[in-house]
C-alpha cells in the first residue's frame, strides 16, 4: 500500500488490481486508496468491473478512453 501511495506522490500513474483479494480486504484497500487519491488530488477510475481493476492518475493527467478500453480488455492483469 505504501508503495502505491508513494508512486502517486511522485506523479506516477498506478493500476491497481484487487480481483483476487478477499472482498472485505478489497473494500478496505479501496477506502485507503480513495483517501490518498483525495488528499493528493488524483483521479480514481474503475476500468474493469468484473476484475476489480482501477486506474489512478495524478492531478492533471488525462488517459484517453481508447487506452482505458485496451487496458480493460487486456490479459496482462490475469494472475495465476
Amino acid at each position: 500500500m505504501e508503495d502505491l501511495i508513494d508512486a502517486l506522490k511522485v506523479k506516477n500513474i498506478v493500476i491497481m488490481n484487487i480481483a483476487d483479494v478477499d472482498k472485505s480486504i478489497g473494500r478496505r484497500l479501496l477506502d485507503a486508496v480513495s483517501g490518498a487519491v483525495y488528499a493528493l488530488e488524483c483521479t480514481l477510475q474503475k476500468i474493469d468491473n468484473e476484475r476489480g481493476i482501477y486506474l489512478i492518475t495524478p492531478k492533471g493527467v488525462q488517459i484517453e478512453n481508447e487506452l482505458k478500453n485496451i487496458l480493460s480488455k487486456s490479459d496482462i492483469f490475469l494472475m495465476e
